[in-house]
């Protein structure tokens, strides 16, 4: 996160920048505590995911340097949770495609609305905050050759998405990773969002009327075969605390976490010990 931006929105004149990822924590905490107590109330299955179950497993708290929290849901509780008018608050919104018009990524949001935020020059055709991923579940072939061809497929798409949703084409990367990031950039553009969005959501609903061993983050695949993951580690809950308080988590998370991330117990060099967004948050204080 840049420590030298300014808010973007007039509307906000005394809006208070946020520089410190530990606000930013303690924001995304409230976020999970109101979602958990929704859930819990309507009988809904969630779990705590990628950096977030690491953190609450490794630390039992945030990754120190992180500042998003993610969270998947069986597909059937996620659109449950869709139509729950309880998730929506004077501070708390949810974003989704389903329920919001326009909305140009297809996973749910839950946002603090006494926060704003902007990412990289993204437009993600709604007004945005600090906020909570939730990833719906659903099936990947059952077949895991072909899974794993579905996955790198999948998390191409997904960067042609990210790059339709941006503005200006803006990279760190140079040499020959820059030119394939730009024909990426393009590429997008030529697609478009909307044609991104309509195959990203035909793909993860291909598999789900039959039976697979196999489930995943289909609409946002970020790691290929990694994300090919066997549906058993999803069929129980369990818990871990995160700041003392619980939170589900799935009773395969280590073989998950070994999944996504290799040796998770280990210590990331200090030099990777930062976050992956390039955010500008700000606190909506009116006149």
């Amino acid at each position: 996160m840049h420590k030298d931006h300014e808010p973007h929105t007039a509307e906000y004149k005394n809006a208070r920048v946020i520089t410190s990822t530990a606000e930013i924590q303690d924001i995304l905490f409230e976020l999970l505590i109101h979602f958990r107590t929704v859930c819990d109330r309507n009988g809904l299955t969630y779990f705590l995911a990628n950096g977030t179950l690491l953190g609450a497993r490794k630390y039992g708290d945030f990754i120190p340097w992180d500042d998003d929290a993610d969270l998947f849901m069986p597909r059937s509780d996620y659109e449950k949770l869709m139509n729950l008018e309880e998730i929506q608050t004077e501070h708390f919104r949810l974003l989704s495609p389903e329920i919001t018009p326009g909305f140009r990524i297809p996973y749910a949001k839950l946002i603090d609305t006494r926060t704003g935020l902007e990412e990289s020059g993204a437009d993600f055709g709604a007004e945005m905050g600090v906020f909570l991923d939730i990833f719906p579940l659903d099936n990947w072939s059952p077949r895991r050759s072909i899974a794993r061809l579905q996955a790198i497929r999948l998390e191409l798409w997904k960067r042609m998405l990210i790059c339709s949703n941006q503005r200006k084409f803006v990279t760190a990367k140079t040499g020959v990773k820059r030119w394939i990031l730009y024909l990426i950039w393009v590429a997008g553009h030529l697609i478009g969002n909307k044609r991104l969005m309509h195959a990203i959501r035909s793909a993860a609903e291909k598999y789900n009327r039959q039976s697979s061993p196999y489930c995943g983050c289909v609409v946002w695949a970020a790691r290929s075969s990694g994300e090919v993951l066997p549906k058993h580690l999803f069929e129980g809950v369990i818990e871990a605390k995160l700041r003392g308080e619980p939170f589900q988590i799935p009773q395969g998370c280590d073989v998950y976490l070994t999944s996504l991330y290799g040796a998770w117990e280990k210590e990331l060099p200090e030099a990777e010990r930062h976050s992956n967004h390039n955010f500008k948050i700000w606190r909506r204080e009116y006149e």
